[in-house]
Parts: structure tokens; sequence; C-alpha cells
């Protein structure tokens, strides 16, 4: 058995204490810009949410994600499919607002464009890249055999 390290909770303590200070004074600002209590609530409420929604349903539908890519993909690709599932994840996670449209629908000026063919062309464009990547691990793996 090695011993453990003592390093980490040191650097936790001052990981911590370094992002609590930047933390209260965003808390600081929002109290100060927010007095209506009803939107503190709201903002609470969201808060909440977010975390379970994140915590209850993201969490364990990527970590199945996960087990599913290990069973079918081999293991010369799998780090290019996680990559670009992480592409992936991360492009619709910035484009989902537009691309249902959620601005207000009286001013044009918002969301003037429809974002649906470019979240598409992204898309295309991380998997195209994937797959050649994967041609290319493949085609690598089969010369040094």
């Amino acid at each position: 058995m090695t011993a453990p390290d003592q390093r980490a909770p040191r650097a936790f303590w001052v990981g911590l204490a370094l992002g609590l200070l930047p933390m209260a004074w965003g808390v600081r600002l929002y109290l100060d810009a927010t007095p209506d209590l009803r939107r503190r609530v709201d903002l609470a409420k969201w808060l909440v949410g977010l975390d379970l929604a994140h915590d209850l349903l993201l969490g364990p539908a990527i970590v199945a994600l996960g087990l599913l890519v290990r069973r079918v993909v081999p293991g010369g690709s799998r780090a290019i499919v996680q990559a670009a599932l992480i592409a992936t994840g991360s492009v619709l996670l910035v484009g989902l607002l537009p691309l249902v449209g959620s601005a207000d629908s009286d001013n044009a000026t918002i969301q003037p464009l429809d974002y649906a063919p470019s979240m598409a062309a992204v898309l295309a464009a991380i998997w195209a890249t994937a797959a050649a990547a994967a041609l290319v691990t493949s085609r690598r793996g089969r010369q040094r055999r």
C-alpha cells in the first residue's frame, strides 16, 4: 500500500479559497442587481433543478453512452469516437436554444437565421473528421502488423 498524497488535500483547500472569492463577488453583484425576491427565488429553483437534471438524467446517460461506446467501438477508434461525442454534446449544448427558436418571436432581429442547417453542417464536419481520423488510425494499425 502506498501512502496517501498529502498535496491533494492542500490543493483542494487552496483551490477552494481561491474559488470562493470570485463566487462571493458574483453573488454580491447578483444580489445588488436583483432586488426582487421572486427573481432570486426563481434563480435558486433553476439552479437546483439544473443540478438535479444533471445528476439524475445527464450523468447516467453519459455513463451509459460511455459503456456502449466501450462495448461497440474497437479500441483504436474509441478515443476518436469519445472526442466526437464530446464535441457533439458541446455544440448541441451551445446551439440548443437557437435551434429550438426560444427567442421572442415578435423580434426577428434576435434570431434572424435558421440554425438547423448550420448545426447540421457543424455536426457533419465533426463526424466526418472523426471518421477520417478513425480510418487513418485503422490503416496505421494494419501497417504495423
